[in-house]
């Protein structure tokens, strides 16, 4: 956690007096803040990012790529714009890579500003080595087969900054060379093992680039983490909120995402909890559907949606 309190107080104090919008106040029902595109791991462009949500009936909505705002640089204040005609309000995001206690986390920023060089400048350097690395397990998949089973441009389109698993799944499960994603992923993991490690950085320092580029810090789907390595929600919480965490994504779809892991019946309970926790933190909520193509950014905002 970091030392110097007052500088996080600073932090803390210019984030509240450049807020656009009180992150309290939001409809959650009409909100979708954690949507993914081509840029990261992704199919959609944002243009349709803007167009399905607008036929949902959505009011507020964040593209938050990983590690990377390829969506918006350029063109951010042309897709507003394009939302905004639409009734729409889009709020510039992202979702960063993070390590608490040796446990991958993902903290999400709101109203960051894309063009922010310190922000840049960590997405640069973990763009080159996630590039790297999924360079070597295409290598290492080919090695496998004994021929070429996926061409570089196969995962490499238009569009698309950050590179990651997923992306090498998807195309060995594309050419029927496996069942299940699951089956995909977990032989990449065993046989095609990269050299190249995208270290990652702790939530204090993510926090603090989301702070420097004037955005809101908030933690992602949090009960992901929890149990993993001893972790505890009210422990997390309250170190990440010490650190300038704003806020966390209680309301999100466990069940549809990892059915085998959070049954149905028990979300609400969970919710409940992360609801609770985050009080106490003083955090404000956040929903997301973190949908990946159009059919889960519909599929996922239904048009009645009762929190």
């Amino acid at each position: 956690m970091p030392k110097n309190y007052s500088e996080v107080y600073f932090s803390l104090v210019c984030m509240v007096l450049l807020l656009p919008m009180n992150y309290n106040k939001i409809d959650l029902s009409l909100a979708d803040l954690h949507i993914h595109t081509i840029a990261s791991d992704g199919e959609m462009l944002a243009k349709d990012v803007i167009d399905i949500s607008f036929r949902r009936g959505l009011k507020i909505i964040s593209i938050t790529d990983h590690d990377g705002v390829g969506s918006y640089i350029g063109r951010v204040e042309k897709l507003k714009e394009a939302a905004s005609l639409k009734g729409m309000e889009l709020i510039a995001g992202i979702e960063l890579d993070s390590e608490y206690r040796g446990v991958e986390i993902h903290i999400l920023g709101y109203g960051i500003d894309v063009e922010s060089s310190n922000l840049n400048d960590h997405l640069h350097k973990i763009q080159l080595l996630r590039r790297k690395r999924i360079l070597e397990i295409v290598d290492k998949v080919n090695e496998n087969y004994g021929r070429e089973v996926i061409n570089h441009n196969d995962i490499f389109p238009d569009g698309r900054e950050t590179m990651m698993k997923p992306h090498v799944v998807r195309e060995l499960l594309r050419k029927r060379l496996f069942n299940t994603y699951q089956d995909a992923s977990g032989w990449i993991s065993e046989k095609c093992k990269p050299k190249t490690v995208v270290a990652k950085l702790p939530p204090e320092d993510i926090i603090k680039i989301i702070l420097e580029s004037g955005g809101v810090p908030v933690l992602a789907h949090p009960a992901y983490y929890l149990g993993i390595n001893g972790i505890g929600l009210r422990r997390m919480l309250s170190e990440l909120s010490m650190a300038g965490l704003a806020g966390v994504e209680v309301y999100y779809d466990y069940h549809g995402f990892m059915p085998s892991s959070f049954g149905r019946i028990n979300i609400p309970d969970l919710i409940s909890l992360i609801k609770n926790e985050s009080k106490k933190c003083e955090l404000f909520f956040t929903r997301g559907s973190d949908s990946h193509t159009s059919e889960e950014l519909w599929e996922r905002n239904p048009p009645v949606l009762t929190l």
